[in-house]
């Protein structure tokens, strides 16, 4: 017998798509564009970021490269075996004499190669940086090994939930969240044991990508070799798990669907079934569709539990620490937990977002049920309406209120920053007028009050652009891991890029026009929000005609 033959015939099966092929020539090709907007902003700054341009460029591959490490498994392996069962090819498979470790070894093959075939295509231009200066061969070699890790680990996660699940979009969900606890929510936690506990040490940083990442320059004896062998033990981990549960887990529990199937067939009959709760009747009584696509209601339930853990434990930081403390002579402490923690938990609820403006659409799709819904006296743009009414009503408040939650630790970050500037102006030795350095505070409060609310219309227009988009994707698109993937880069990242980008350059050009500083600040922040808004409302209107212009 061949030794791993899924493996042999997964690689088969990859070298015959063309997306193989064309993935890695347009990231490539993407690698380079990006690497000379960087150099060219770099060298219209004329050296004003006070880093060579070697390490600039070093700096934003290897944080791009570890955020593409970080979700592959999210794109790439969280529906690889649960498409299996579906379609109902696992089982055929364990007829035979092959193993759990055989499939998912296999599967894990041809996922992974697309992933290293993606960053060997951006690893040259990222090499490029030794000859620009600033980057030494051990960082380098560190943090290649680093992405590769980091890239094993996620596709690993993804195969595992894989496992488990049956639904893509349940398999979706469950890799993002496991994702984002490793990446993100691992080194905030620690940061809040860190501060709650009164300890300095890392507790349990080193179980994370992203503290290794981070500390990838550091010299400090052992934090490398820690974080990476934490990493691949988790990794192993999750291959074994996948490996073990995958021959229990490939067909359904018959008592589950049983349990299951018998609210519904008495639903069917119509024999002593409770009628639905006045407001989902409400909905399905005006707008069925909205009804339909929002029928699952433990999204709603897990968006405002976790919004209710966010405000929970904010809440306690700010009752341990009401005020920023000064802790020198001339200084204050500076805390962005909280906001990091707002940001994760947004980061989130967009992902979640996508995946569920994609859902409805293919999964209609794939089982027929659009071919119904269009026979009966449903126009299309009443299905389209009642989507976007169901995105709506299932995000839309849980997000409000995070935006709500994000003015208020802005708000008091700006505080925190007005009194370090304060302190600063104020110090010994300083001959800043009192005068003067009110003036110049309430100019610095003006810039951060109007940043923050370009911040939050842009949180509310991406959550617009991520919805609409997502559609589109969805009905263009059979499988929904490829379709997420489609709205996140061109929705979210792509547009991201480019306001930064633009941001830089204008923030650049606008200080040698401007004579004094502030209306340079001014008019950055003032193009970047506006830039941001513009980019989510092209999106939105492009993505609006074509869902109209394919239901006819």
């Amino acid at each position: 017998m061949i030794l791993l033959p899924i493996v042999g015939r997964e690689l088969r099966v990859a070298a015959r798509r063309s997306g193989t092929y064309h993935g890695r020539t347009w990231l490539a090709l993407g690698a380079l564009v990006l690497a000379g907007v960087v150099l060219g902003i770099h060298h219209l700054s004329r050296g004003g970021t006070a880093m060579p341009a070697g390490q600039v460029l070093f700096e934003v591959f290897k944080w791009l490269s570890f955020v593409a490490a970080a979700s592959s498994g999210l794109f790439l392996t969280s529906d690889c075996l649960s498409d299996e069962k579906r379609e109902g090819t696992l089982g055929l498979l364990f007829l035979t004499d092959l193993r759990g470790y055989d499939v998912v070894l296999g599967k894990l093959a041809t996922h992974g190669l697309q992933a290293v075939y993606a960053f060997l295509a951006a690893f040259p231009i990222l090499g490029t940086t030794f000859l620009l200066g600033g980057v030494t061969g051990t960082d380098f070699l560190r943090v290649i090994l680093l992405l590769l890790n980091t890239a094993f680990l996620s596709l690993s996660v993804g195969a595992l939930v894989s496992a488990v699940s049956r639904e893509a979009p349940r398999a979706l969900t469950a890799t993002m969240a496991l994702l984002i606890g490793l990446f993100g929510g691992i080194p905030l936690l620690d940061a809040l044991l860190a501060k709650f506990l009164g300890t300095k040490g890392v507790i349990l940083g080193w179980l994370s990508p992203s503290y290794t990442m981070a500390m990838v320059g550091s010299r400090q004896p052992g934090i490398y070799g820690e974080g990476m062998l934490g990493i691949t033990l988790m990794g192993l981990g999750c291959l074994v798990a996948s490996s073990l549960i995958l021959p229990r887990a490939w067909q359904p529990s018959t008592g589950k669907e049983r349990r299951r199937s018998r609210p519904d067939a008495r639903r069917d009959v119509g024999a002593g079934v409770q009628p639905l709760p006045t407001p989902r009747r409400r909905v399905l009584n005006r707008i069925p569709i909205a009804w339909l696509a929002s029928r699952h209601r433990w999204i709603s339930w897990a968006l405002w539990i976790g919004v209710g853990l966010t405000v929970l434990i904010l809440g306690i930081q700010y009752a341990y620490t009401p005020t920023a403390k000064p802790v020198a002579p001339g200084t204050v402490q500076f805390d962005g937990v909280p906001r990091l923690m707002v940001q994760l938990l947004i980061g989130f609820v967009r992902l979640w977002i996508a995946i569920q403006a994609c859902r409805f659409w293919t999964e209609a799709r794939s089982s027929g049920a659009m071919e119904l819904l269009l026979v009966t006296p449903i126009r299309p743009r009443d299905i389209i309406a009642g989507h976007w009414r169901a995105l709506r009503l299932t995000f839309l408040p849980p997000m409000g209120i995070l935006l709500l939650v994000l003015g208020a630790v802005g708000y008091e970050q700006m505080l925190q920053m007005e009194q370090m500037n304060r302190a600063a102006f104020t110090a010994p030795g300083s001959n800043i007028s009192a005068a003067e350095v009110e003036r110049i505070l309430s100019e610095l409060r003006n810039q951060m009050r109007v940043q923050l609310g370009f911040e939050l219309l842009h949180q509310l227009s991406t959550f617009v652009a991520l919805a609409w988009f997502g559609m589109w994707m969805g009905m263009i698109t059979p499988r929904i891991h490829v379709a997420v993937a489609k709205t996140l880069i061109l929705a979210d990242l792509l547009p991201a890029l480019a306001t930064l980008l633009a941001f830089m350059a204008i923030q650049m050009s606008a200080s040698r026009i401007f004579t004094g500083t502030g209306s340079s600040i001014w008019f950055g922040y003032g193009a970047e929000g506006c830039l941001s808004l513009l980019f989510d409302g092209i999106l939105v209107f492009i993505a609006w005609r074509r869902v109209r212009r394919w239901t006819g």
